[in-house]
């Protein structure tokens, strides 16, 4: 993954694979950064108050060589190998985030929705394009819901949604 590359969220199967998400990466940085640059300080979990206090994904970083989990309410402990197994935060300044307004993704991009957990890295520069299109003109970017789980702890994943590069 790389700046330029689109990220696509997902709901389950279960749910009917609404989308949930999309953003265009914008900046790639290890955990170690993202968790002590200034500008992501906003996104550390605080304990106490609503849900939205205790939000927030920089948890993560190495103390003398191993890797430490803040506390956070929606990343669980069981959660820790699979989330320092790859540790880049992907910064994105384009985004689309529907969370509990979640709309269905139309049929002739079926082939973006994944069966099982996991990601596809590639896909065919058309199905991309017209991905794409679709979204940026059918919403602005930014938030457009709340998360549908934010009174407990999450349920996602990363789809990476890449046109296949020409060899």
């Amino acid at each position: 993954m790389q700046r330029g590359d689109w990220i696509v969220g997902h709901e389950p199967v279960s749910r009917g694979n609404k989308l949930v998400y999309a953003m265009k990466i914008s900046e790639v940085i290890d955990f170690d950064d993202y968790f002590s640059d200034i500008r992501f300080e906003y996104k550390k979990p605080r304990r106490g108050g609503d849900w939205l206090t205790q939000c927030g994904d920089n948890i993560y970083h190495r103390e003398r060589g191993e890797w430490k989990q803040e506390w956070s309410p929606f990343h669980k402990k069981d959660q820790f190998r699979q989330d320092t197994k790859y540790p880049k935060a992907f910064i994105a300044e384009e985004f689309f985030y529907f969370g509990e307004n979640a709309p269905p993704i139309p049929s002739q991009f079926s082939e973006i929705i994944c069966r099982s957990q996991g990601c596809r890295c590639s896909y065919s520069p058309a199905l991309v394009r017209a991905f794409l299109e679709w979204l940026q003109n059918t919403y602005p970017p930014g938030m457009h819901g709340f998360p549908r789980d934010r009174e407990q702890p999450g349920n996602g994943g990363l789809i990476p949604l890449k046109a296949k590069r020409a060899r």
